[in-house]
């Protein structure tokens, strides 16, 4: 019973769905539609639920995916990949790269970017390590990869870990 009552307060997957299609940062138009959509617990972490969604669009010579996975309590986006724009034909400069980059991770991660700082830049895919005390927490990373050709999205993904950090001097 208390499961039934736990997953009946996350947030559906139509209005999940409607909050992607008004976000123009994952570049998933309209034309795109809900194929799977899933519902999963996290086994580490008390009354936590992630929502898989897959959309796709279907054009005459193609067929596009994105895979995205949020948290079906709070509706943060935790991962997301479309490399339907992933034209590599002009290169923008490496600081309009990690600019997009920022922003992007400003926007998606939202307060919990503020906690992060960049620890790998290649190319344009860049990771960012969550620091609490100046100390780094190596499995709280966030990574996004950044479309070179005009800095849209590529893919996304979030880990934070949701228990309070504390460092301990040791003498």
């Amino acid at each position: 019973i208390q499961e039934i009552e736990n997953v009946s307060s996350t947030i559906s997957a139509k209005d999940i769905s409607a909050a992607i299609f008004k976000n123009k940062l994952l570049n998933i138009s309209s034309d795109y539609t809900l194929e799977e959509t899933g519902l999963r617990k996290v086994v580490y972490e008390e009354g936590s639920y992630v929502r898989t969604m897959l959309f796709k669009k279907s054009t005459k010579d193609s067929v596009h995916y994105a895979y995205i996975d949020v948290d079906a309590k709070t509706g943060e986006i935790l991962s997301y990949s479309n490399f339907t724009n992933t034209d590599n034909a002009k290169k923008l400069d490496k600081a309009s790269l990690l600019k997009a980059a920022n922003e992007i991770c400003t926007t998606l991660a939202s307060d919990k970017f503020s906690e992060y700082k960049l620890t790998q830049d290649k190319d344009s895919y860049y990771t960012y390590t969550r620091y609490v005390n100046d100390i780094p927490v190596p499995s709280d990373t966030i990574s996004v990869e950044i479309s070179p050709a005009d800095g849209k999205l590529v893919s996304y993904r979030i880990n934070y870990t949701n228990t309070k950090l504390m460092a301990c001097i040791l003498q």
